[in-house]
């Protein structure tokens, strides 16, 4: 990886970044500047500490932070922290949560940051227009056996290969397992299907589906193509242990050959860079990626929030599913107009004629319930998944508590709503990519 193997020691933490001169920008002007440091603590934990020279009124400088913390997503109003580090690389921090304070007669600002970033123009720098990505793989984890067991492949004489490669929406994408510092690179060119800053976010997605883990990139680079790349310094979260219900490719995959991980890797990727919002443009976060994350995330509570959000996940890859209206024939629709028909010539007025129309209507509505009972019958789901589906949701969405601690019972119904979930998301992968695409997506390993 030609860009990012300047920056591979940002990877270790504890670290911290030293900076003899750092600046906070407002909205509009300066609000102070001194010497400073960014503390990588771990991999989630990134923050900056300012011994700052103020550059405007106390107040105003404080009334401005106030107004971030509220509203953090505001683009307009984002205080930025930039500066020269001791080797004199300047950066500029991303996504903070700032604050300042006296302390002992200075003034300091500090706070919470996101990510680092740099403008790269060395000799070192790739030349194509690319995006190059490096995870760490953490410690013996599935996703660490797993990225293993599907990029390493046995060569004559012996040798391990360690390195995939496959061709997928115009662009190259290569997979480099570097076991000795336990990262996988991934380098990937831009095409117009794959362009740069989605493919940063969108690289990573099928992994977080197929593992259950929250994986994003530690070190990001965008090249360019001029020989000019902005490096990205990114935090990572830890690995959730117990979310493997959410592992789309389970422990029952490990002995499939190589093709069958880069095959379902590659649709994923496919159904992901094919998401279109409601302004025709490519999502960074497409729906069935932000499921995933819930259900990753509530591996962190209880069973009764493992239960809440089964339930509302596969409620929400039904409504991918299921079109929101039922197809009627011809009959059923003449027979509910009749009916609506007779309910208005009714003599009564008021509520209870409005309610009675609202029924009728609503048969020729896509509720949860018709649309998963649809794949019930069309095998996609089993009797006794949409049976575990229904006892949980009646009783978790009405206030009833789970054991706080794992019954034979109750693990049985949440094993049953991931393979319940599991299948309904192969589902929509078979819709989304159709035969003839998965062709053309098939993974070729690299001699």
């Amino acid at each position: 990886m030609a860009t990012l193997d300047r920056w591979r020691r940002y990877l270790n933490t504890p670290l911290t970044i030293a900076f003899p001169s750092m600046t906070m920008m407002g909205r509009d002007r300066k609000l102070g500047n001194g010497r400073g440091e960014v503390k990588l603590a771990s991999s989630e934990n990134f923050t900056f500490l300012m011994n700052a020279h103020l550059l405007d009124d106390l107040e105003r400088i404080t009334d401005e932070i106030t107004a971030l913390r509220k509203a953090p997503q505001d683009p307009t109003g984002h205080p930025r922290v930039t500066g020269l580090d001791a080797e004199g690389v300047r950066w500029s921090c991303h996504y903070m949560a700032p604050w300042c304070y006296t302390a002992h007669g200075n003034r300091l600002f500090g706070g919470t940051i996101v990510s680092l970033v740099t403008k790269d123009q060395s000799e070192t720098v790739s030349h194509d227009c690319s995006t190059e990505l490096i995870l760490s793989l953490g410690g013996a984890n599935w996703l660490a056996m797993g990225i293993a067991n599907a990029v390493q492949a046995d060569q004559p004489g012996g040798e391990l290969r360690r390195d995939y490669e496959l061709e997928i929406l115009g662009s190259k994408i290569r997979f480099v397992l570097e076991p000795d510092a336990n990262t996988l690179s991934i380098t990937a060119t831009h095409s117009s299907e794959f362009p740069s800053v989605y493919s940063e976010s969108w690289l990573v997605q099928p992994l977080r589906i197929m593992f259950g883990e929250l994986i994003y990139p530690r070190l990001i680079a965008r090249n360019v193509g001029d020989g000019t790349a902005f490096v990205f310094i990114t935090r990572s979260s830890d690995f959730v242990r117990d979310a493997y219900w959410a592992t789309l490719w389970d422990r029952d995959y490990v002995n499939q050959p190589n093709s069958a991980f880069w095959s379902r890797y590659s649709q994923l990727l496919y159904l992901i860079a094919r998401e279109k919002g409601k302004d025709g443009k490519p999502e960074v976060a497409p729906k069935i990626t932000r499921i995933y994350e819930e259900l990753i995330e509530a591996g962190r509570g209880t069973h009764w929030v493992w239960a809440l959000t089964f339930a509302s996940t596969i409620e929400a890859i039904a409504t991918i599913l299921a079109p929101q209206e039922i197809e009627l024939t011809k009959a059923e629709a003449e027979e509910m107009d009749a009916l609506v028909k007779h309910i208005n010539a009714w003599k009564g007025e008021g509520r209870l004629k409005e309610n009675a129309v609202r029924a009728v209507r609503r048969t020729a509505e896509m509720t949860t319930i018709k649309a998963l009972r649809k794949l019930r019958s069309e095998s996609i789901i089993t009797k006794e998944q949409l049976d575990a589906w229904q006892t949980t949701r009646n009783s978790v969405m009405h206030g009833t508590l789970l054991s706080p601690y794992s019954t034979e019972k109750e693990n049985e119904r949440l094993n049953a709503l991931a393979a319940m979930m599991h299948a309904m998301t192969r589902e929509v992968i078979r819709r989304a990519v159709s035969e003839s695409i998965i062709k053309e997506v098939s993974a070729t390993s690299v001699r």
